[in-house]
């Protein structure tokens, strides 16, 4: 419940405040909830980006497939 909070109020700080927010997980499903970009590192080195569609469906990069594969439902 306390996760569930603050990606809200993070949500809503970057609605009502036009704040980027940068948030770094391992937990794809937070960023398929509440991100509207992404980036996948591998090693230190990019490895995707873009928007959370055209990351997630289909993944391009090794490192992202293993991230995607992590999504309930995969």
């Amino acid at each position: 419940m306390t996760t569930q909070a603050i990606l809200n109020l993070l949500k809503d700080i970057n609605r009502r405040l036009g704040i980027t927010v940068i948030l770094i997980t391992h937990e794809m499903a937070v960023i398929r909830q509440i991100c509207s970009k992404v980036a996948i590192l591998d090693g230190g080195k990019l490895a995707d980006k873009g928007t959370v569609d055209e990351v997630f469906r289909p993944t391009k990069s090794a490192a992202g497939q293993r991230a995607v594969s992590t999504l309930p439902g995969r």
